[in-house]
């Protein structure tokens, strides 16, 4: 049964966007999304999302059994168009690369079904859906907003995937030359905004949209949680086990912190395609202190997890990727009102000395991380202060009511030129 999208309703302004990951998919690009289809809906926009059915990242979820090209989710203003996914991990770059060319396909399928739109925007994966944007706004006839996470293809290069110089160089270039045939260009990092201006991008449609926090999120946000009388000081990271990452700096932390008879116990949160490479790291340095949690949790559980811990831990590699993105588990870091350690450079590091919330050192300095925490310990009131400004900072800039506030501003005028 072919079912299309209504467009009868009158004066109301309807938005389309085109994004692989939206939750229950835990993919940050998809809590982007998220946000952006929620404030939206509180704005009265009328939204259409073509995503596909939760499966990331092990591909496995139990809506993958069913074999429908796709399902239709209508709440209020929303409409949901769930595609169905191949069960293919995003634990391997050809399990991704599946994932996104798939994605893609699917994603022409359905676009009779979409109905008209004001406005489309592109979300995710990075580079593969902006052709897709593009063929929406030539058929739709609607202006165009493209969304970046992650500059593709230099993330390639940094995870290895391409190394031929001028393969990247040939991508880079369809990548600028799509950019720039979209209507407006919304990157995630200012870092992100100035190296696309670098490029080619007209300074004047590209606006840096941040990922923002949602406290609404959680009915009881502010409630404490009462820390476990064992630990005396928790180091919690949370997040994807990406690639992005490096856990060797916080196992390094672990063994130091263990040698010097510290009662730290070091938590690990997630899961990704780094999980095993993780465990074999914990097993060779023989570490006590280390937990690896791959629980789903619910956002009361999140909450009060996250409550317990006593400081936060952000281990970036030393690569492009890692210096120009702000990751969205940092602004959940400062949004827990924990101090945040950051190990790296670039937009994290400088957010954090922006905020003064904590601590950013670079790789190879692990005795100046392993004394940032030791302080904590002897003076928490340090820690706690360090908190208080996180938090006032998220809701000063990056609360969901901010970010919307920004994007309405492109919305609007663009909408409106199209009138």
């Amino acid at each position: 049964m072919i079912v299309m999208v209504n467009n009868e309703s009158k004066g109301i302004k309807r938005v389309c966007l085109i994004s692989q990951y939206f939750p229950p998919d835990i993919a940050g690009s998809g809590m982007r999304t998220f946000h952006i289809v929620k404030d939206m809906l509180s704005r009265g926009y009328e939204v259409v999302l073509v995503t596909g059915v939760p499966h990331y990242p092990d591909g496995n979820n139990r809506a993958l059994c069913n074999r429908k090209m796709y399902q239709f989710q209508t709440k209020g203003r929303l409409t949901v168009i769930r595609l169905w996914m191949p069960p293919m991990s995003h634990h391997s770059t050809a399990g991704r690369m599946a994932n996104y060319l798939y994605f893609m396909l699917a994603s022409l399928l359905v676009l009779p079904l979409v109905g008209e739109s004001d406005l489309v925007m592109a979300m995710s994966p990075n580079f593969f859906v902006y052709p897709l944007g593009l063929l929406y706004k030539m058929c739709k006839r609607t202006p165009l907003i493209m969304n970046v996470d992650d500059l593709w293809p230099e993330a390639l290069a940094d995870l290895g995937i391409v190394q031929n110089n001028l393969m990247l160089r040939g991508l880079a270039a369809v990548r600028n030359a799509m950019l720039k045939m979209s209507d407006y260009v919304i990157p995630i990092a200012g870092a992100i905004t100035r190296y696309l201006i670098r490029n080619g991008i007209p300074q004047d449609r590209i606006k840096t949209i941040e990922v923002g926090f949602d406290y609404s999120r959680f009915r009881r946000f502010d409630d404490e949680v009462a820390i476990p009388t064992n630990d005396t000081i928790r180091i919690i990271y949370a997040g994807a086990l990406g690639p992005a990452y490096d856990f060797n700096l916080i196992l390094n932390i672990a063994k130091l912190a263990q040698e010097r008879n510290k009662n730290w116990t070091f938590i690990v949160k997630g899961l990704g395609m780094t999980t095993n490479l993780l465990r074999r790291g914990i097993k060779a340095r023989n570490l006590s202190n280390v937990q690896v949690l791959r629980k789903h949790m619910t956002n009361e559980e999140y909450a009060s997890f996250m409550k317990t811990a006593t400081v936060f831990i952000l281990p970036m590699k030393d690569n492009f990727i890692s210096t120009t993105a702000i990751p969205s588990k940092l602004l959940d870091f400062m949004a827990f009102e924990r101090p945040v350690l950051v190990l790296g450079k670039g937009q994290p590091a400088q957010l954090v000395e922006i905020a003064e919330c904590g601590l950013s050192v670079s790789q190879n300095r692990i005795e100046r991380a392993f004394d940032f925490i030791d302080g904590l310990e002897q003076t928490p009131s340090v820690g706690k202060l360090m908190g208080m400004k996180g938090k006032r900072y998220v809701e000063s800039h990056l609360s969901l009511k901010c970010i919307g506030d920004k994007l309405e501003t492109i919305l609007s005028r663009l909408i409106r030129h199209r009138s």
